[in-house]
């Protein structure tokens, strides 16, 4: 990945690297062709979209450092779905406050004429006589 100090930066220096099942009858493959898997997962409690942003964010130096010929593909982002329903709620709850906002507007409106004295606001509460 890099260098610090004169030293190769292993992959185990930045990122907990767990062994899997090994198995040598299993291989990946992308397109028909042989690929190398890398599934890259969120710690507990981590904000899945800035992890995606993070990982996006070094795809550009990690494509220079590999070797001709070679490519790196994303195969699923399931951030896509989980932006999808971030903008739907940022949607319905803009519309909901355009709805309540024309609701009072509308319950609030003079009924006649302001110059007539039956004008009043439906919305005015008063205290009931004892």
């Amino acid at each position: 990945m890099a260098f610090r100090n004169g030293a190769p930066v292993l992959l185990g220096d930045v990122a907990d690297v767990v062994e899997g099942l090994e198995n040598t009858k299993v291989g990946a493959s992308y397109k028909g062709a042989p690929a190398i898997v890398l599934d890259v997962q969120r710690q507990p409690g981590a904000n899945v979209i800035e992890t995606v942003q993070r990982v996006r964010a070094e795809l550009p130096r990690l494509r220079r450092a590999m070797p001709a010929g070679a490519t790196l593909t994303i195969v699923n982002d399931r951030t896509t779905t989980i932006r999808a329903s971030i903008h739907d709620v940022q949607f319905t709850l803009m519309l909901s406050v355009v709805l309540v906002v024309l609701v009072v507007l509308i319950s609030c409106a003079p009924s006649a004429p302001p110059s007539s004295p039956a004008w009043r606001c439906r919305c005015h509460w008063s205290r009931p006589s004892a």
